[in-house]
């Protein structure tokens, strides 16, 4: 008889991983920001804000699709032209990075520093 033979070994116990996430809620004014998009532009009605729930009421006013990534909190949507979305964030004080995510647009000059003061 081949093979190997395991005489008082105990199999290992099973493990349970619990992971828990925490999300911190800011307060301060609720602040909206008009984001219009053109190639290859986003114009901003603001770019500093105060920390807490920020509106993002944004439009594609270009000939191409666009959208508005606020890198790391929220994604917009693709947006033909013409099209409007609407959607608010929580946004604690630092700076965030926007980018357009169509291909080559970002590097074409959609992208830019949105700032949040404490």
């Amino acid at each position: 008889m081949k093979g190997a033979v395991g005489v008082g070994i105990k199999a290992p116990a099973a493990t349970t991983t619990t992971t828990t996430t925490t999300t911190t809620t800011v307060t301060g004014p609720s602040t909206t920001v008009t984001v219009n998009m053109d190639e290859y532009h986003f114009g901003m009605s603001q770019s500093t804000v105060p920390q807490g729930n920020v509106t993002f009421v944004i439009h594609n006013v270009g000939q191409q699709t666009h959208n508005f990534d606020l890198q790391g909190k929220h994604i917009g949507g693709f947006l033909d032209p013409g099209q409007s979305e609407t959607w608010t964030v929580n946004l604690a004080a630092r700076t965030y990075h926007y980018v357009c995510d169509v291909p080559y647009h970002a590097a074409s000059g959609m992208e830019g520093d949105f700032v949040v003061t404490g």
